[in-house]
């Protein structure tokens, strides 16, 4: 199973979030806002076609909207996505990284 099906059978509609989605082709393109970026003039323009491709769906290629991402949102503060453990796992430490310009808690 394809990455954007098993998100939209076990994660979209297990939380009723029925307006979102990681395929270009089943966006509502009048719905979504514009992608911008600079010309070579340095002007500020709009993209015709937001640059797509399927190996990054996971990372950048979610289309959604407030009232989805609130399910998304309610269902992890509620712990009731994934097992117990694995939130523990997603909240733990895991590695600190120095060079990111971060500052240390």
């Amino acid at each position: 199973m394809c990455f954007e099906d098993f998100m939209q059978l076990n994660v979209f509609q297990t939380l009723g979030m029925y307006e979102s989605t990681f395929l270009t082709i089943d966006r509502d393109l009048s719905k979504i806002c514009a992608p911008h970026r600079k010309s070579k003039a340095k002007q500020i323009e709009i993209i015709k076609h937001y640059p797509y491709n399927r190996a990054h769906a996971p990372s950048s290629t979610l289309t959604s909207n407030l009232y989805d991402i609130e399910k998304w949102a309610v269902a992890h503060l509620n712990q009731n996505m994934l097992r117990p453990e694995m939130y523990q796992m997603v909240w733990d430490e895991f590695a600190i990284v120095p060079n990111n310009r971060e500052k240390s808690v």
